[in-house]
């Protein structure tokens, strides 16, 4: 760490193994595909539709300490879920 000044030991953002996979352009496209065809079919309006806060919600186990870069915004890892 002394001889390289732009590296710094960061926590990591834990993100699960399943969710780094299929987050892609033809998956979130068939998701919201689906979604259209489901609000259509049950004709549900938009001032009934809610979001949920996931907050206390864990799905990822917790992320260790990695090597990053000083100037490096955000520092991820893939992990598996912790949900048994």
């Amino acid at each position: 760490m002394r001889r390289n000044k732009d590296l710094s030991i960061r926590s990591a953002e834990a993100t699960s193994l399943t969710r780094a996979i299929e987050f892609n352009k033809p998956f979130v496209h068939n998701f919201f595909n689906k979604l259209e065809k489901l609000l259509n079919k049950y004709k549900v309006e938009t001032e009934n539709t809610y979001n949920t806060d996931e907050t206390a919600m864990k799905t990822v186990q917790g992320a260790v300490k990695v090597l990053a870069k000083k100037d490096q915004r955000h520092v991820g890892q893939v992990t598996s879920s912790g949900v048994f």
